[in-house]
């Protein structure tokens, strides 16, 4: 099912008053063509019958999304918007031929009600009818769907409906797919252009491949060019360094046997630097180990006078101790005899004190001492 271009400005009006119908044509003289979006059927066929002309048209309801808002495009999928856009030129249309078709002309409000969109309301439901053709092949086709089923339909705008009190689009289904349908055809576009889009890769890689091997063929010729002129540029300038390397070599050899003749006479005269230094030094330091012996056996002799002087010192104290200890155990004898002199004085008075108080009380008794 193909969607056509949406080219809406090369679109004609013509009115047939014998259809009651304002046609609207291409320039090429065929019907404007496009594809309605995944819609739920709401009643697989509709019939609706004229009984003045004894005529009867079928039609299928398909629900629009409920978000859709009938005076905004937010919302919208892309069929939605091509009923929008149909809808604004064929209110122009109506207004530019007013006077010619209706003898009357219609301001701003009056055409919004002249003119109405084909998404009606009822139960809280939008949706859109659309005409079945007498056609057997879509019309059995249409008998095999059920409520609730989802169809992709390709559809034509008629042009406006005259009726009595207003105008309004009507639609005409061609052919349809139904959910699986539009969902296999999906993936196989998809996979038709994977391989289209892995064609054109591998084309573009193989081009490339080959681009990139002339590329590398100019490069390497372009590299060798530059790299022998470059070699010729270093050639000269190592022929050039190489003669200024020679004068330089001339130079140094010089150079160098004057550093020899010097050296040679430094190594004299460092010698008997040398020699007058080390003569110097020995004398430096035998002095100094004699100032150093001298001081170590002063030394000594020091230690051992200080020694001497300890260890009499020691037998002074040693003698001190024994004085004072005698001394401490002869004050000790002497306190225990004053002791032993006053236990008997006191046991002495006390015995005469007891023999006086006894004898008062016991005259009789006598207690010889």
């Amino acid at each position: 099912m193909d969607k056509s271009e949406k080219n809406y400005s090369d679109l004609i009006f013509k009115f047939e008053s014998k259809n009651r119908l304002i046609k609207c044509l291409r320039k090429d003289n065929q019907k404007f063509r496009f594809n309605t979006s995944l819609l739920k059927v709401l009643k697989p066929i509709h019939v609706s019958i004229n009984k003045k002309k004894n005529t009867e048209k079928k039609y299928i309801i398909l629900e629009i999304n409920e978000t859709y808002d009938l005076n905004h495009e937010y919302n919208c999928d892309d069929f939605l918007i091509t009923i929008n856009k149909l809808h604004e030129i064929s209110q122009e249309s109506v207004r530019k031929n007013s006077v010619k078709w209706f003898n009357t002309e219609f301001d701003d409000i009056g055409l919004d009600l002249k003119v109405k969109k084909p998404i009606e309301t009822q139960k809280e439901k939008q949706f859109i009818k659309i005409v079945i053709p007498n056609d057997v092949n879509i019309i059995n086709k249409i008998t095999n769907l059920e409520k609730n089923n989802y169809i992709d339909a390709e559809i034509t705008y008629n042009g406006l409906k005259v009726s009595t009190d207003y105008l309004m689009g009507e639609y005409e289904i061609l052919n349809f797919l139904t959910k699986d349908e539009y969902e296999k055809n999906i993936i196989d576009k998809n996979e038709e252009v994977i391989d289209n889009n892995q064609y054109e890769l591998i084309n573009k890689e193989d081009k490339e491949d080959k681009e990139d091997e002339e590329n590398k063929e100019e490069d390497e010729e372009d590299e060798e060019d530059e790299e022998d002129e470059e070699n010729k540029e270093e050639d000269e300038e190592n022929k050039e360094e190489n003669e200024e390397n020679k004068e330089e070599n001339e130079e140094n050899k010089e150079e160098d046997e004057e550093n020899k003749e010097d050296y040679e006479e430094n190594k004299e005269e460092n010698k008997e630097e040398n020699k007058e230094e080390n003569k110097e030094n020995k004398e430096e330091n035998k002095e100094e180990n004699n100032d150093k012996n001298n001081d170590e056996e002063n030394n000594e002799k020091d230690n051992e006078e200080e020694n001497k002087n300890n260890k009499k010192i020691y037998k002074n104290n040693k003698i001190k101790d024994k004085n004072n200890q005698e001394k401490k155990n002869s004050i000790e004898n002497n306190l225990k005899s004053k002791e032993k002199k006053s236990k008997k004085t006191n046991n002495s008075d006390k015995k005469d004190k007891y023999i006086k108080i006894v004898s008062r009380k016991r005259k009789t008794l006598v207690f010889s001492l």
